[in-house]
């Protein structure tokens, strides 16, 4: 006789609420376990899919293309049964429910009771589907790898050897949703457009989530004048957005996360300490989910005030297509948010008169969203409380329409500040930052002159200058570049960074001070290298009106070369739009100054050496990414300079032809974070001993190994930018 999931809810709740004992005890769990068994496809556990997304990565290496599909489907198909597994028993094993059956207990017991009820609860439940490594947490590389869709890249090559071509279009699509700036994906996409029997229904998105869906196809009758249609589109989105928060909020109940400042090995919290720790963790998780709902695969941030925006574009198309008790239902909910909505609430006033309706009780707002409100606000009030009391790190709201009455009055002069951004929903993008330079100033350089001004290359605090180097300080430069940078960005051995059309070198300071150390290169080269830098530092904080020194953040001589034979049909840059010290959103026109940007950068330049090559301009654009406001083409002894920030998104040109080579620059006013590479270069220059005769002494030839350590010493932690 076939078990329901209700004939197992029931048993489960007998044995969660009056565990038996004894025989009985076994023979209900082997009960449980065989029922669960009879609802799933199959009555193995769920195993580890982290371990199958490896295997299926040393296929890949292998090129047994067959066994890549096998186990990275596999994998992709456990990683979702496994998120749903765990989604089930937090979702059977409500912590409320117990409570609420729990006996009556003195003192704080009745709180433990719960909370060991539910743990048990859980155990129970993951025992009885999950394979033990599988109910271990995965690694943050394999988690990350999957978040960002990367086993969809695998697949669409094994997909596209077995000539699987409409496996391979899908895999790649999904893929390229997540990763739009992919270059790679993006000419892989172009390619698969020119095969023959391929539709468009083929470019599917494999992850397409249900409330993006229903987002875009609302967008899409707006568009057409269709407001019924739109209603119902918004309407799903609602309901689709309330159930991925509600799946997010559950999966936030993971392990104790250790920040890096604490020692877990000499963790001497007790027992309510480290509690009180742990929970507050899961509220933050689940504030989080906000943003994680609100954020569109290929964004790089969430959409602002995401669920209330929902409610009020509802309320317009009901409006619009005539449905009263739907638009006044969409307004009531979204006073939820904002009870004090001027034009929400005027609007409304006028809906129930005109209809003779005076009792606002006739439609009330949804009480889904009243409950998850009310519950969200009391997180919020706990949140705030842990980081007044308990020492919790701050708590970053991510509502804007959180009450100030939620807020400790001594935490709400912070609070204000976070919340500083949202004031310009209007605007669609973040305010313009304020500039603490002011251009203008002396040039304490004889023979620099201003080329291009800010109000010729259309922006502010930009600028380009003439004359910094001449040809032969740029003839020995280039030879110091070709003689001694090494392939690649030098960090982490990517040949070619930002595009596989152009080969990439790079020269830091450092490397060549250690090089000149070891007579590999000319120590008066290293010298010049040295100086260059720091003529322009000298140039822009007079030119500026710095308020305060400039300090080095880094510097870097890099070289982009054309690949021959790759430039053809090129659509990408040499190096995409971005900003230097934010994020840049091109599809939200916002700059998040957040890591992993170099928040701390302040000023940007680019010292150029030569003009022989094809491409390689340097361009402005407004912050959609895509509009050019200015065009700088370089040579040699040219410097452009601007502020790092968003007033200043820029990009290079692809470059098609030749060699192009430049020293890239970044400034801060902030001493703690100047180069501390350029003083132990500095330091290793001063060291030197004195060069012989240029004459009588021969270069010598650059040893074999210039890779990315000289003398076993790292040259350098985490990545770099380049311009």
């Amino acid at each position: 006789m076939a078990t329901s999931l209700a004939d197992v809810a029931s048993v489960f709740s007998v044995f969660l609420f009056h565990p038996p004992a004894g025989l009985l005890l076994q023979f209900s769990l082997a009960w449980l376990v065989s029922a669960g068994s009879h609802m799933h496809s199959s009555a193995a556990l769920l195993q580890s899919y982290d371990s199958l997304y490896h295997d299926g990565v040393r296929a890949y290496f292998k090129k047994d293309w067959e066994k890549v599909v096998t186990l990275l489907e596999w994998a992709l198909q456990t990683q979702d049964d496994v998120s749903q597994a765990r989604l089930g028993c937090h979702s059977g094993c409500r912590l409320d429910e117990i409570a609420r059956d729990a006996e009556p207990l003195v003192s704080d017991l009745n709180f433990f009771q719960a909370v060991l009820r539910r743990g048990e609860c859980l155990s129970f439940c993951e025992r009885s589907r999950l394979e033990p490594a599988a109910r271990a947490p995965v690694s943050e590389d394999v988690q990350s790898d999957f978040n960002k869709r990367v086993p969809y890249n695998f697949l669409q090559v094994a997909y596209y050897k077995l000539k699987k071509f409409d496996k391979a279009v899908s895999a790649a699509h999904t893929f390229f949703v997540s990763n739009p700036n992919h270059i790679e994906m993006k000419m892989n996409i172009r390619s698969y457009r020119k095969i023959k029997g391929l539709s468009e229904e083929a470019f599917v998105d494999r992850e397409a989530q249900g409330h993006w869906l229903a987002y875009d196809s609302a967008i899409l009758c707006e568009e057409k004048n269709d407001f019924v249609g739109a209603m119902q589109h918004w309407e799903k989105c609602v309901n689709e957005s309330l159930a991925a928060l509600n799946q997010c909020r559950a999966t936030c109940e993971g392990p104790y996360q250790y920040g890096e400042d604490e020692d877990y090995l000499n963790d001497l919290r007790d027992l309510y300490q480290k509690t009180a720790a742990h929970f507050l963790q899961v509220l933050s998780c689940r504030q989080g989910c906000a943003l994680q709902v609100a954020t569109k695969p290929g964004r790089l941030s969430a959409y602002e005030d995401f669920l209330p925006s929902l409610f009020r574009r509802l309320y317009y198309s009901a409006q619009a297509a005539g449905l009263l008790n739907q638009a006044v239902q969409a307004a009531k909910t979204l006073q939820l948010f904002y009870p004090d909505d001027k034009e929400i609430n005027e609007s409304l006033q006028q809906y129930l008169q005109s209809e003779g309706k005076d009792d606002e009780r006739t439609v009330i707002a949804r009480e889904d969203v009243q409950a998850f409100v009310q519950q969200s606000l009391e997180e919020k009030r706990l949140l705030f409380f842990g980081v007044e009391n308990l020492g919790f790190p701050s708590f970053k709201d991510p509502d804007p329409w959180t009450p100030e009455s939620v807020v400790p009055e001594s935490l709400r002069e912070a609070w204000r500040a976070d919340q500083a951004p949202y004031g310009n929903e209007s605007e669609g993008h973040t305010k313009e930052e304020e500039s603490v330079f002011i251009e203008g100033g002396s040039i304490p350089l004889q023979g620099v002159v201003v080329a291009q001004s800010s109000e010729y290359l259309n922006g502010s605090n930009r600028v380009v200058l003439d004359g910094l180097l001449n040809n032969e300080e740029c003839r020995t430069l280039l030879q110091l570049a070709n003689i001694a940078a090494a392939a690649g960005d030098g960090y982490r051995g990517r040949r070619s960074p930002h595009t596989p059309h152009e080969n990439f070198q790079g020269l830091t300071l450092l490397r060549a001070a250690r090089l000149s150390l070891d007579g590999a290169i000319n120590q008066s080269d290293i010298q010049l290298y040295l100086n260059a830098t720091d003529r322009v530092r000298r140039l822009l904080q007079s030119y500026f009106n710095s308020p305060t020194p400039l300090y080095f953040s880094f510097s870097h001589l890099v070289c982009r070369t054309a690949i021959t034979g790759q430039q053809e049909g090129r659509i990408d840059l040499s190096h995409p739009v971005h900003a230097d010290n934010c994020l840049l959103d091109a599809e939200s026109q916002e700059c998040w100054k957040e890591p992993p940007a170099y928040i701390h950068r302040d000023l940007s330049a680019i010292l150029y050496l030569n003009n022989d090559f094809e491409g390689g301009n340097l361009i402005f654009t407004a912050r959609d990414g895509k509009t050019v406001t200015a065009e700088v083409s370089p040579h040699c002894g040219r410097l452009v300079a601007f502020t790092s920030g968003s007033q200043n998104p820029h990009g290079v040109r692809a470059v098609t032809s030749g060699q192009r080579c430049a020293v890239a620059l970044w400034f801060t006013l902030d001493e703690s974070r100047s180069d501390e590479e350029r003083k132990e270069a500095e330091q290793l220059i001063n060291e030197l001993p004195e060069e012989e005769d240029s004459n009588e002494k021969q270069v010598p030839e650059p040893p074999q190994a210039l890779g990315r350590t000289v003398r076993g010493r790292s040259e350098t932690k985490g990545t770099r930018d380049e311009l």
